[in-house]
């Protein structure tokens, strides 16, 4: 089991992000903390799963809060659900807010991964991201968490970004490399509606390298960190051996996990559920022991088995299709004779392939995953005639789903 702690602040909203974050809020710091304390116990009462396998401390950005709060949150979750032995513990973090007393205060509640948004390692392009470190401050950050002892380290990167070039995308992932992380999470660029950069597109305003020329910032981005010894393991993910995020790979495996916090989600015995978004609004609700639930459906089983299948996708190894229908109670045969069915022009085309029972992306698949993954979402339509999820409604709770 996992918990997903969402921690809604940040110094400064960067110009592609949709995430549920708000800059500004220092006041609100130690009613949140003592809110989303609270949400892990009542989210721990309604769901006694046993110790937790992951934890995963996530925004916005963690580092922004005090860390004896974030060390406060963390402690909570232990004493509420109970870790595992090896549990594995991540924070979020930015170069700008790292310190040493965060890190020695995570460290020594147990953290074992961090993962320091980076972003670029180049000032003008940090800049047009909107972010607020420098390339100095990052290398500095990356440099304290090695002297402090961080188990696991990720860095994260976008590429496509304004002005980027194929060979200045090369440059920054060979000096990313240099820097000795454990694991890198390279994204490419998406314009969002809402954003800064949703704006300015919309006015024609932004201008990003094409989708041409991010298919080869990707090819360049598979190429040189294969060289450097990291392994991808699923589309934007890449590790040195033992080193995979198990948190994510739980996600892969569409597997079972709470969220607490502004926004969190969860999926529990096959409820997916968002808590209400605003911080306010979050600290009142618990505050008033009222519903912090906003939204949420139960997930039927034939679009679980579909989600899981695109989930497993994602990852290079694929998609054991047979042990997705054990999980489901689906004839093996049958699912496998569907999947060949939706997806036949993608085995034409060499983007999908089998490898036993498992179904994998192809390379040439990667780069076209999208088109894909919406062949295999085709497939309630096939597993039974009523595809409708059951909407839930807010004061409308099954037991637990507060």
């Amino acid at each position: 089991m996992a918990l997903y702690i969402h921690i809604p602040y940040c110094e400064a909203k960067c110009h592609y992000c949709d995430f549920n974050s708000f800059a500004g809020r220092e006041r609100e710091f130690a009613a949140f903390v003592h809110a989303v304390c609270e949400d892990i116990e009542r989210s721990a009462a309604a769901h006694p799963l046993g110790p937790l396998g992951s934890v995963f401390i996530g925004g916005g950005t963690p580092s922004t809060l005090p860390a004896p709060l974030i060390r406060r949150v963390l402690d909570t979750a232990r004493a509420a659900f109970g870790f595992a032995e090896d549990v594995e513990i991540t924070s979020e973090a930015n170069p700008g807010s790292l310190n040493e007393s965060f890190l020695e205060t995570l460290l020594d509640g147990g953290l074992t991964r961090l993962s320091l948004g980076v972003q670029a390692l180049d000032d003008a392009t940090l800049q047009a991201l909107g972010r607020v470190h420098t390339r100095v401050v990052a290398e500095e950050a990356v440099a304290l968490a090695r002297r402090a002892g961080v188990p696991s380290l990720n860095l994260d990167f976008i590429f496509g970004a304004p002005g980027q070039t194929e060979a200045s995308w090369r440059k920054t992932l060979q000096e990313a490399v240099a820097l000795g992380p454990d694991h890198l999470s390279l994204y490419g660029l998406i314009i969002e509606e809402g954003t800064a950069f949703g704006r300015l597109h919309a006015a024609g305003a932004l201008h990003v390298p094409d989708d041409d020329s991010q298919a080869d910032m990707y090819d360049a981005t598979v190429e040189v960190t294969r060289a450097a010894g990291f392994a991808q393991y699923e589309i934007s993910n890449y590790a040195r051996p033992g080193h995979e995020c198990r948190h994510n790979l739980m996600y892969w495996a569409n597997g079972e996990y709470v969220g607490v916090g502004p926004g969190a989600v969860s999926y529990v015995n096959g409820w997916r559920t968002t808590k209400t978004r605003r911080p306010a609004e979050y600290i009142r609700r618990v505050r008033e022991r009222a519903v912090l639930v906003e939204e949420g459906e139960r997930v039927s089983w034939p679009v679980s088995v579909a989600e899981t299948l695109v989930l497993g996708l994602r990852t290079r190894a694929g998609v054991d299709v047979a042990a997705c229908a054990a999980r489901f109670g689906v004839s093996p045969v049958r699912l496998r004779a569907l999947v060949a069915g939706v997806c036949a022009g993608m085995f034409d085309g060499g983007f999908v392939r089998w490898d036993g029972d498992r179904l994998a992306l192809t390379d040439p698949g990667v780069e076209v995953s999208n088109g894909v993954m919406e062949r295999i979402l085709e497939l309630p339509a096939y597993l039974t005639a009523d595809e409708a999820d059951d909407t839930l409604k807010v004061g409308v709770l099954e037991p637990g789903m507060r």
